[in-house]
């Protein structure tokens, strides 16, 4: 579920949806959202990775690089 909602926010931001927005609500909505995922994102990839380590590794890279992209 984490790794859709990652998904959704890249096509979002990839497809420019925010520049649509009012830069306030768009300011509000972007980052912290960005944040949140990428935390449960980072702590369901280290929960699944001792049950399901194929599915944990994608989605903890996923996650950094989206981090990542947050951070800058």
């Amino acid at each position: 579920m984490i790794g859709g909602v990652l998904l959704v926010h890249w096509v979002l931001w990839l497809s420019g949806f925010y520049a649509f927005l009012p830069e306030s609500v768009a300011d509000v909505i972007f980052l912290p959202v960005w944040i949140v995922i990428c935390a449960f994102g980072a702590v369901l990839a280290g929960v699944e990775f001792k049950n399901n380590t194929a599915f944990a590794v994608p989605l903890a890279g996923f996650t950094i690089v989206s981090f990542v992209f947050a951070f800058f």
